[in-house]
Protein backbone atom coordinates (compact mmCIF):
# COMPACT_ATOMS: atom_id res chain seq x y z
CA UNK A 1 0.00 0.00 0.00
CA UNK A 2 2.69 2.24 0.94
CA UNK A 3 4.51 2.22 -2.33
CA UNK A 4 1.42 2.52 -4.61
CA UNK A 5 0.42 5.50 -2.53
CA UNK A 6 3.94 6.77 -3.63
CA UNK A 7 3.49 6.09 -7.14
CA UNK A 8 5.71 2.88 -6.65
CA UNK A 9 5.61 -0.63 -8.27
CA UNK A 10 8.05 -2.31 -6.93
CA UNK A 11 11.36 -0.13 -6.74
CA UNK A 12 11.81 3.16 -4.66
CA UNK A 13 13.89 5.66 -6.44
CA UNK A 14 16.18 8.19 -4.26
CA UNK A 15 13.41 10.79 -3.97
CA UNK A 16 11.04 8.23 -2.40
CA UNK A 17 13.71 7.25 0.10
CA UNK A 18 14.47 10.81 1.13
CA UNK A 19 11.10 11.22 1.78
CA UNK A 20 10.84 8.54 3.56
CA UNK A 21 13.28 9.37 5.77
CA UNK A 22 12.73 12.92 6.27
CA UNK A 23 8.79 11.86 7.25
CA UNK A 24 10.54 9.35 9.72
CA UNK A 25 12.63 12.33 11.16
CA UNK A 26 9.77 14.41 11.58
CA UNK A 27 7.38 11.78 13.31
CA UNK A 28 10.38 10.85 15.27
CA UNK A 29 10.57 14.17 16.64
CA UNK A 30 14.07 14.87 15.44
CA UNK A 31 12.37 18.59 13.93
CA UNK A 32 16.18 19.79 13.68
CA UNK A 33 17.60 17.08 11.86
CA UNK A 34 14.32 16.85 9.34
CA UNK A 35 14.89 20.34 8.20
CA UNK A 36 17.83 19.73 8.11
CA UNK A 37 17.76 16.30 5.64
CA UNK A 38 14.80 18.07 3.89
CA UNK A 39 16.75 21.45 2.99
CA UNK A 40 19.58 19.09 1.80
CA UNK A 41 17.79 16.56 -0.32
CA UNK A 42 14.71 18.69 -1.16
CA UNK A 43 12.78 16.21 0.66
CA UNK A 44 10.39 18.92 1.64
CA UNK A 45 9.57 19.78 -2.23
CA UNK A 46 8.86 16.35 -2.82
CA UNK A 47 5.68 16.00 -5.61
CA UNK A 48 4.30 13.23 -3.30
CA UNK A 49 1.08 14.08 -1.13
CA UNK A 50 1.64 13.33 2.51
CA UNK A 51 -1.48 12.75 3.15
CA UNK A 52 -1.24 9.55 1.07
CA UNK A 53 2.14 7.75 2.95
CA UNK A 54 0.67 6.27 5.97
CA UNK A 55 2.38 7.21 9.59
CA UNK A 56 5.32 5.16 9.77
CA UNK A 57 5.74 4.27 6.31
CA UNK A 58 9.53 3.78 6.57
CA UNK A 59 9.56 1.12 9.77
CA UNK A 60 6.43 -0.60 8.13
CA UNK A 61 8.42 -1.16 4.58
CA UNK A 62 11.84 -2.53 7.00
CA UNK A 63 9.65 -4.80 8.53
CA UNK A 64 7.85 -6.14 5.32
CA UNK A 65 11.67 -6.06 4.11
CA UNK A 66 12.70 -8.28 6.61
CA UNK A 67 9.65 -10.62 6.67
CA UNK A 68 10.36 -11.18 3.26
CA UNK A 69 13.66 -12.47 4.20
CA UNK A 70 12.02 -14.67 6.64
CA UNK A 71 9.80 -16.10 3.69
CA UNK A 72 13.58 -16.74 1.95
CA UNK A 73 14.77 -18.60 4.41
CA UNK A 74 12.57 -20.86 4.54
CA UNK A 75 12.26 -21.67 1.33
CA UNK A 76 16.10 -22.66 1.39
CA UNK A 77 15.89 -24.54 4.42
CA UNK A 78 13.33 -26.47 3.28
CA UNK A 79 11.17 -25.66 6.26
CA UNK A 80 7.46 -25.99 6.75
CA UNK A 81 5.84 -23.08 5.72
CA UNK A 82 3.97 -23.09 9.14
CA UNK A 83 7.98 -22.85 11.00
CA UNK A 84 8.21 -19.05 11.65
CA UNK A 85 12.04 -17.77 11.28
CA UNK A 86 13.90 -14.32 11.76
CA UNK A 87 17.28 -13.59 10.86
CA UNK A 88 18.87 -12.29 14.00
CA UNK A 89 21.38 -9.26 12.57
CA UNK A 90 17.95 -7.86 10.88
CA UNK A 91 16.52 -6.85 14.74
CA UNK A 92 19.40 -6.33 16.28
CA UNK A 93 21.86 -4.46 14.23
CA UNK A 94 24.67 -4.53 16.20
CA UNK A 95 25.58 -8.05 16.15
CA UNK A 96 27.70 -9.41 13.46
CA UNK A 97 26.05 -9.48 9.99
CA UNK A 98 25.88 -13.20 9.79
CA UNK A 99 22.57 -14.82 8.21
CA UNK A 100 21.06 -17.02 11.40
CA UNK A 101 18.23 -18.90 10.85
CA UNK A 102 15.97 -20.99 13.64
CA UNK A 103 12.75 -21.66 14.02
CA UNK A 104 10.84 -19.15 16.37
CA UNK A 105 9.61 -19.89 20.09
CA UNK A 106 5.91 -19.79 19.98
CA UNK A 107 4.76 -16.22 20.95
CA UNK A 108 4.54 -15.21 24.35
CA UNK A 109 0.36 -14.62 25.41
CA UNK A 110 -0.33 -10.76 24.88
CA UNK A 111 -0.27 -8.73 27.82
CA UNK A 112 -4.09 -7.97 29.01
CA UNK A 113 -4.28 -4.22 28.69
CA UNK A 114 -4.52 -2.31 31.93
CA UNK A 115 -8.05 -1.73 33.50
CA UNK A 116 -9.88 2.18 34.00
CA UNK A 117 -8.80 5.07 32.90
CA UNK A 118 -4.69 5.83 32.73
CA UNK A 119 -5.77 9.14 33.64
CA UNK A 120 -4.15 10.47 36.85
CA UNK A 121 -5.80 12.84 38.74
CA UNK A 122 -3.97 13.85 41.90
CA UNK A 123 -5.75 16.63 43.19
CA UNK A 124 -9.01 17.23 44.09
CA UNK A 125 -11.63 18.56 41.14
CA UNK A 126 -11.28 22.69 41.07
CA UNK A 127 -14.54 24.12 42.37
CA UNK A 128 -15.82 26.53 39.41
CA UNK A 129 -17.65 29.70 40.23
CA UNK A 130 -18.76 32.26 37.62
CA UNK A 131 -15.96 35.43 37.36
CA UNK A 132 -17.39 38.80 37.34
CA UNK A 133 -17.51 40.78 34.43
CA UNK A 134 -17.27 37.27 32.56
CA UNK A 135 -16.88 37.82 28.93
CA UNK A 136 -19.61 36.62 26.98
CA UNK A 137 -17.31 35.49 24.32
CA UNK A 138 -15.41 33.26 25.95
CA UNK A 139 -18.15 30.61 25.25
CA UNK A 140 -16.10 27.48 26.42
CA UNK A 141 -17.73 24.02 25.16
CA UNK A 142 -17.44 22.14 28.66
CA UNK A 143 -20.64 20.36 28.92
CA UNK A 144 -22.71 20.57 32.48
CA UNK A 145 -23.07 17.64 34.41
CA UNK A 146 -25.38 15.26 32.94
CA UNK A 147 -24.98 16.41 29.86
CA UNK A 148 -24.89 13.77 26.40
CA UNK A 149 -23.51 16.84 24.13
CA UNK A 150 -20.96 14.75 21.31
CA UNK A 151 -17.62 14.73 21.66
CA UNK A 152 -16.61 13.98 17.70
CA UNK A 153 -16.47 17.64 16.13
CA UNK A 154 -19.16 17.40 13.46
CA UNK A 155 -17.63 18.77 9.64
CA UNK A 156 -19.39 21.46 9.43
CA UNK A 157 -17.69 23.34 12.22
CA UNK A 158 -14.41 22.84 9.91
CA UNK A 159 -12.83 25.16 7.73
CA UNK A 160 -9.98 23.13 5.75
CA UNK A 161 -7.42 25.50 4.82
CA UNK A 162 -5.44 24.62 1.27
CA UNK A 163 -3.30 26.93 -0.27
CA UNK A 164 0.31 25.63 0.84
CA UNK A 165 2.49 23.23 -1.00
CA UNK A 166 4.33 22.07 2.07
CA UNK A 167 4.03 20.60 5.61
CA UNK A 168 2.35 23.32 7.48
CA UNK A 169 4.89 23.85 10.43
CA UNK A 170 3.53 27.00 12.44
CA UNK A 171 0.27 28.84 12.50
CA UNK A 172 -0.47 31.79 15.29
CA UNK A 173 -3.81 33.86 15.29
CA UNK A 174 -3.34 37.79 15.36
CA UNK A 175 -4.05 39.13 19.02
CA UNK A 176 -7.76 41.04 18.53
CA UNK A 177 -8.82 40.40 15.11
CA UNK A 178 -9.75 37.28 13.14
CA UNK A 179 -6.46 36.84 11.24
CA UNK A 180 -4.77 33.32 11.22
CA UNK A 181 -1.21 33.51 9.88
CA UNK A 182 1.08 29.83 8.72
CA UNK A 183 4.19 29.08 8.07
CA UNK A 184 5.19 25.85 5.53
CA UNK A 185 7.78 24.18 4.09
CA UNK A 186 6.74 25.77 0.86
CA UNK A 187 8.96 28.87 1.45
CA UNK A 188 5.98 31.18 2.08
CA UNK A 189 4.07 32.80 5.16
CA UNK A 190 0.20 32.77 4.85
CA UNK A 191 -2.40 35.04 6.32
CA UNK A 192 -6.07 34.20 6.11
CA UNK A 193 -9.13 36.45 6.83
CA UNK A 194 -11.79 34.89 8.74
CA UNK A 195 -15.62 36.61 9.06
CA UNK A 196 -16.22 37.22 12.45
CA UNK A 197 -18.67 34.20 13.33
CA UNK A 198 -18.36 30.69 12.09
CA UNK A 199 -15.06 29.76 10.25
CA UNK A 200 -15.91 31.03 6.86
CA UNK A 201 -12.10 31.53 5.34
CA UNK A 202 -12.63 35.23 2.87
CA UNK A 203 -9.67 35.29 1.82
CA UNK A 204 -5.67 34.77 2.32
CA UNK A 205 -2.56 36.11 0.76
CA UNK A 206 1.09 34.58 0.32
CA UNK A 207 4.31 36.14 2.05
CA UNK A 208 7.20 34.59 0.13
CA UNK A 209 10.70 33.97 1.62
CA UNK A 210 13.37 33.43 -0.47
CA UNK A 211 12.49 29.86 -1.64
CA UNK A 212 13.30 28.50 2.20
CA UNK A 213 10.92 27.09 4.79
CA UNK A 214 9.12 29.21 7.44
CA UNK A 215 9.86 27.65 10.39
CA UNK A 216 8.47 30.14 13.28
CA UNK A 217 6.00 33.42 13.18
CA UNK A 218 4.36 35.99 15.87
CA UNK A 219 2.37 39.09 16.06
CA UNK A 220 3.07 41.99 17.59
CA UNK A 221 0.94 42.37 20.96
CA UNK A 222 -0.91 45.14 19.12
CA UNK A 223 -1.20 43.46 16.26
CA UNK A 224 0.38 45.85 13.60
CA UNK A 225 3.67 44.06 12.97
CA UNK A 226 4.08 40.05 12.16
CA UNK A 227 7.34 38.71 12.54
CA UNK A 228 8.63 35.35 10.14
CA UNK A 229 11.79 33.45 10.74
CA UNK A 230 13.20 30.75 8.48
CA UNK A 231 15.48 28.35 7.83
CA UNK A 232 18.01 30.82 5.85
CA UNK A 233 18.58 32.63 8.74
CA UNK A 234 16.40 35.66 8.26
CA UNK A 235 13.81 37.06 9.97
CA UNK A 236 11.41 39.20 8.20
CA UNK A 237 8.98 41.83 9.71
CA UNK A 238 5.84 42.48 7.72
CA UNK A 239 3.38 45.26 8.32
CA UNK A 240 -0.20 45.63 7.29
CA UNK A 241 -1.01 47.86 4.28
CA UNK A 242 -4.02 48.20 1.69
CA UNK A 243 -3.01 45.08 0.05
CA UNK A 244 -2.62 42.95 3.01
CA UNK A 245 1.05 42.66 4.64
CA UNK A 246 4.12 44.10 2.93
CA UNK A 247 7.70 43.47 3.87
CA UNK A 248 9.08 46.04 6.56
CA UNK A 249 12.39 44.82 7.18
CA UNK A 250 14.40 41.98 6.83
CA UNK A 251 16.62 41.14 9.72
CA UNK A 252 20.27 39.37 8.30
CA UNK A 253 22.93 38.59 10.99
CA UNK A 254 22.30 35.12 12.12
CA UNK A 255 24.50 32.39 10.09
CA UNK A 256 21.87 29.79 11.01
CA UNK A 257 18.26 28.60 10.58
CA UNK A 258 15.87 30.64 12.69
CA UNK A 259 13.73 28.13 15.30
CA UNK A 260 11.99 30.64 17.50
CA UNK A 261 11.30 34.54 17.77
CA UNK A 262 9.48 36.64 19.96
CA UNK A 263 8.03 40.13 20.64
CA UNK A 264 8.62 42.04 23.87
CA UNK A 265 5.11 43.47 25.33
CA UNK A 266 5.78 46.85 23.87
CA UNK A 267 6.54 45.33 20.37
CA UNK A 268 9.94 47.27 20.08
CA UNK A 269 12.14 44.54 20.13
CA UNK A 270 11.81 40.67 18.56
CA UNK A 271 14.02 38.39 19.73
CA UNK A 272 15.56 35.70 17.87
CA UNK A 273 17.15 32.26 18.48
CA UNK A 274 19.20 30.18 15.83
CA UNK A 275 20.99 27.34 14.91
CA UNK A 276 23.84 29.75 14.65
CA UNK A 277 23.90 29.22 18.62
CA UNK A 278 23.04 32.97 19.30
CA UNK A 279 20.09 35.19 20.31
CA UNK A 280 19.85 38.86 18.31
CA UNK A 281 17.53 41.53 19.73
CA UNK A 282 16.12 43.76 17.16
CA UNK A 283 14.50 47.33 17.12
CA UNK A 284 11.44 46.94 15.25
CA UNK A 285 11.34 49.88 13.96
CA UNK A 286 14.82 50.67 12.58
CA UNK A 287 15.02 46.70 11.42
CA UNK A 288 18.85 47.27 12.87
CA UNK A 289 20.39 44.47 15.52
CA UNK A 290 20.60 46.05 19.12
CA UNK A 291 22.52 43.49 20.70
CA UNK A 292 23.60 39.83 19.61
CA UNK A 293 24.40 36.93 22.85
CA UNK A 294 27.00 34.54 22.05
CA UNK A 295 27.03 32.36 25.22
CA UNK A 296 25.54 29.20 24.39
CA UNK A 297 27.61 26.21 22.55
CA UNK A 298 25.13 24.75 20.54
CA UNK A 299 21.55 25.76 18.27
CA UNK A 300 19.51 27.96 20.60
CA UNK A 301 15.96 25.78 20.34
CA UNK A 302 13.94 28.77 21.65
CA UNK A 303 13.94 32.28 23.62
CA UNK A 304 11.00 33.86 25.30
CA UNK A 305 10.88 37.38 27.42
CA UNK A 306 10.82 37.89 30.97
CA UNK A 307 9.63 41.42 30.63
CA UNK A 308 10.63 44.36 28.05
CA UNK A 309 14.48 43.92 28.59
CA UNK A 310 14.91 40.31 30.04
CA UNK A 311 14.74 37.55 28.25
CA UNK A 312 15.37 33.52 28.66
CA UNK A 313 16.85 31.25 25.75
CA UNK A 314 17.53 27.68 25.93
CA UNK A 315 19.85 25.50 23.74
CA UNK A 316 20.88 21.84 22.25
CA UNK A 317 23.95 22.60 24.49
CA UNK A 318 21.17 21.77 27.98
CA UNK A 319 21.82 24.96 29.22
CA UNK A 320 19.33 27.95 29.73
CA UNK A 321 20.83 31.72 29.83
CA UNK A 322 18.88 34.42 31.51
CA UNK A 323 20.17 37.65 30.02
CA UNK A 324 19.32 41.70 29.62
CA UNK A 325 19.71 44.15 26.56
CA UNK A 326 22.31 46.71 27.28
CA UNK A 327 24.48 43.84 29.55
CA UNK A 328 27.32 42.64 27.79
CA UNK A 329 27.41 39.36 30.32
CA UNK A 330 24.59 36.99 31.36
CA UNK A 331 22.49 37.43 34.54
CA UNK A 332 21.99 33.95 35.50
CA UNK A 333 23.16 29.96 33.71
CA UNK A 334 20.29 27.18 35.12
CA UNK A 335 22.32 23.87 34.26
CA UNK A 336 20.13 20.47 35.14
CA UNK A 337 18.51 19.39 31.80
CA UNK A 338 21.06 16.14 30.88
CA UNK A 339 19.63 16.44 27.12
CA UNK A 340 18.75 19.25 24.76
CA UNK A 341 16.52 21.56 26.02
CA UNK A 342 13.79 21.90 23.60
CA UNK A 343 11.63 24.87 24.98
CA UNK A 344 11.16 27.59 27.80
CA UNK A 345 8.28 29.72 28.82
CA UNK A 346 8.13 32.61 31.95
CA UNK A 347 5.16 32.02 34.01
CA UNK A 348 2.12 34.26 32.87
CA UNK A 349 1.57 35.56 36.38
CA UNK A 350 4.79 37.49 36.29
CA UNK A 351 6.63 35.48 39.54
CA UNK A 352 9.49 34.80 37.78
CA UNK A 353 8.83 31.70 37.20
CA UNK A 354 10.90 29.55 33.85
CA UNK A 355 9.55 26.18 33.31
CA UNK A 356 11.79 24.27 30.42
CA UNK A 357 11.60 20.54 28.83
CA UNK A 358 14.05 18.24 27.22
CA UNK A 359 14.87 15.73 25.42
CA UNK A 360 16.13 14.11 28.90
CA UNK A 361 12.13 13.54 29.57
CA UNK A 362 11.85 15.83 32.26
CA UNK A 363 10.37 19.47 32.44
CA UNK A 364 11.74 21.85 35.52
CA UNK A 365 10.71 24.97 37.15
CA UNK A 366 13.47 27.66 37.65
CA UNK A 367 13.38 30.08 40.25
CA UNK A 368 14.51 33.99 38.46
CA UNK A 369 14.02 35.10 42.24
CA UNK A 370 15.92 33.23 44.09
CA UNK A 371 19.30 33.73 46.00
CA UNK A 372 20.35 30.58 46.55
CA UNK A 373 21.99 27.92 44.51
CA UNK A 374 20.97 27.41 40.91
CA UNK A 375 18.97 24.07 40.88
CA UNK A 376 15.32 23.83 39.91
CA UNK A 377 12.50 24.92 42.41
CA UNK A 378 10.48 21.74 40.89
CA UNK A 379 12.29 18.83 38.90
CA UNK A 380 9.00 16.90 37.13
CA UNK A 381 9.86 13.37 35.84
CA UNK A 382 6.72 11.72 35.07
CA UNK A 383 7.32 11.32 31.32
CA UNK A 384 8.91 8.17 29.93
CA UNK A 385 9.75 10.15 26.58
CA UNK A 386 11.47 13.06 25.10
CA UNK A 387 9.14 16.20 25.86
CA UNK A 388 8.61 18.91 22.98
CA UNK A 389 6.98 21.98 24.44
CA UNK A 390 5.06 23.15 27.11
CA UNK A 391 3.10 26.44 28.13
CA UNK A 392 1.49 28.07 31.22
CA UNK A 393 -1.90 28.30 31.86
CA UNK A 394 -3.23 32.05 31.53
CA UNK A 395 -3.00 34.02 34.45
CA UNK A 396 -5.04 35.29 37.78
CA UNK A 397 -6.31 37.75 35.60
CA UNK A 398 -8.06 36.01 32.95
CA UNK A 399 -8.04 32.27 34.51
CA UNK A 400 -10.48 31.44 37.74
CA UNK A 401 -8.01 28.38 38.12
CA UNK A 402 -4.96 28.77 39.78
CA UNK A 403 -0.77 28.40 37.65
CA UNK A 404 -0.76 25.06 35.78
CA UNK A 405 2.01 24.07 33.47
CA UNK A 406 1.23 21.60 30.47
CA UNK A 407 3.85 19.85 28.65
CA UNK A 408 3.27 16.97 25.41
CA UNK A 409 5.74 14.43 25.21
CA UNK A 410 6.62 11.82 22.60
CA UNK A 411 5.12 8.87 25.25
CA UNK A 412 1.57 10.03 23.84
CA UNK A 413 0.61 12.25 26.79
CA UNK A 414 -0.07 15.45 28.40
CA UNK A 415 0.49 16.25 31.80
CA UNK A 416 -0.55 19.00 34.14
CA UNK A 417 1.12 20.38 36.68
CA UNK A 418 0.55 21.82 40.02
CA UNK A 419 3.72 24.34 40.32
CA UNK A 420 2.93 25.63 44.14
CA UNK A 421 2.50 21.65 45.24
CA UNK A 422 5.28 20.08 42.83
CA UNK A 423 3.77 17.84 41.86
CA UNK A 424 1.25 16.12 38.79
CA UNK A 425 -2.06 16.92 38.44
CA UNK A 426 -3.55 15.33 35.19
CA UNK A 427 -2.83 12.93 33.11
CA UNK A 428 -3.92 13.46 29.65
CA UNK A 429 -3.60 9.90 28.11
CA UNK A 430 -6.47 9.86 25.11
CA UNK A 431 -3.25 9.98 21.79
CA UNK A 432 -1.98 7.21 20.45
CA UNK A 433 1.30 8.78 18.66
CA UNK A 434 3.83 11.63 19.80
CA UNK A 435 2.47 15.11 21.26
CA UNK A 436 3.51 17.90 19.43
CA UNK A 437 1.81 21.13 20.78
CA UNK A 438 -0.51 22.26 23.64
CA UNK A 439 -2.34 25.35 23.86
CA UNK A 440 -4.75 27.10 26.52
CA UNK A 441 -7.82 28.51 25.56
CA UNK A 442 -7.97 32.27 26.56
CA UNK A 443 -9.78 32.05 29.81
CA UNK A 444 -8.14 28.77 31.01
CA UNK A 445 -11.17 26.35 31.15
CA UNK A 446 -10.13 24.21 28.00
CA UNK A 447 -6.74 22.96 26.72
CA UNK A 448 -6.17 21.84 23.05
CA UNK A 449 -3.55 19.56 22.09
CA UNK A 450 -2.43 17.84 18.50
CA UNK A 451 -0.17 14.86 17.90
CA UNK A 452 1.00 12.46 14.76
CA UNK A 453 -1.99 10.69 15.65
CA UNK A 454 -3.45 13.32 13.40
CA UNK A 455 -5.89 14.14 16.43
CA UNK A 456 -7.02 17.39 17.86
CA UNK A 457 -8.13 16.79 21.34
CA UNK A 458 -9.81 19.35 23.50
CA UNK A 459 -9.64 18.59 27.40
CA UNK A 460 -11.42 20.13 30.19
CA UNK A 461 -8.86 21.92 32.79
CA UNK A 462 -11.38 20.60 35.46
CA UNK A 463 -11.49 17.07 35.37
CA UNK A 464 -9.14 16.08 32.66
CA UNK A 465 -12.02 14.72 30.32
CA UNK A 466 -12.21 15.16 26.76
CA UNK A 467 -15.25 17.47 25.73
CA UNK A 468 -14.08 17.36 21.94
CA UNK A 469 -12.16 15.60 19.57
CA UNK A 470 -11.51 16.13 15.63
CA UNK A 471 -9.46 13.58 13.39
CA UNK A 472 -7.28 15.80 11.07
CA UNK A 473 -6.05 13.91 7.76
CA UNK A 474 -2.22 14.83 8.18
CA UNK A 475 -0.56 14.30 11.82
CA UNK A 476 -0.58 18.01 14.10
CA UNK A 477 2.36 20.57 14.25
CA UNK A 478 0.81 23.11 16.06
CA UNK A 479 -2.24 23.92 17.96
CA UNK A 480 -3.78 27.49 18.58
CA UNK A 481 -7.31 29.46 20.05
CA UNK A 482 -8.18 32.50 18.63
CA UNK A 483 -8.30 35.87 21.15
CA UNK A 484 -12.52 34.97 21.64
CA UNK A 485 -11.78 31.69 22.51
CA UNK A 486 -14.15 30.03 19.86
CA UNK A 487 -12.02 28.48 17.17
CA UNK A 488 -8.85 26.30 17.10
CA UNK A 489 -6.63 26.25 14.38
CA UNK A 490 -4.09 22.88 13.81
CA UNK A 491 -1.38 23.13 11.28
CA UNK A 492 -1.04 19.53 9.31
CA UNK A 493 2.13 17.73 7.22
CA UNK A 494 -1.12 17.57 4.74
CA UNK A 495 -0.16 20.75 3.74
CA UNK A 496 -3.51 21.83 4.94
CA UNK A 497 -4.77 24.13 8.15
CA UNK A 498 -7.84 23.08 10.04
CA UNK A 499 -9.97 25.89 11.89
CA UNK A 500 -12.64 24.46 14.09
CA UNK A 501 -15.59 26.30 15.76
CA UNK A 502 -15.96 25.47 19.10
CA UNK A 503 -18.96 27.08 19.91
CA UNK A 504 -21.70 25.73 22.03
Amino acid sequence: FVLFAMGCHGLLCSEEVNFLIFRYLLESGFTHSAFTFGHETLAYKSGIDPSHVPSGALISLMQKGVQCLEIEAKLDAGMDTADRVYYDWAYELLRRGKKHTRPREADAAPEKPEKGEKRQKVEPSIKEEPRDGEDPHFAAPVPRAGASAPVDISPELVTALKGHNGEVFTCCWHPNRPLLASGSGDATARVWTFAESGTSCLSDYQLPHNNKEVTTLDWSADGKLLATGSYDGVARLWSESSSGHTLKHTLQQHTGPIFSLKFNREGRHLLTGSVDATAIVWDTKTGKSKQQFSFHSAATLDVDWKDDTTFASCSQDQSIYVCKLGESSYIKKWEGHTNEVNACRWDTDGLGLLASCSDDKTAKVWCFNSSGPNTPKCNFVDHTREIYTLKWSPGREASIYPLTLATASFDCTVRLWDVAAGRCQQVLAKHTDAVYSVSYSPDGRLLASGASDNILHVWSVKDGSVVRRYKAEGGIFEVGWNSTGTKVACSCNDRTLRVIDLRM
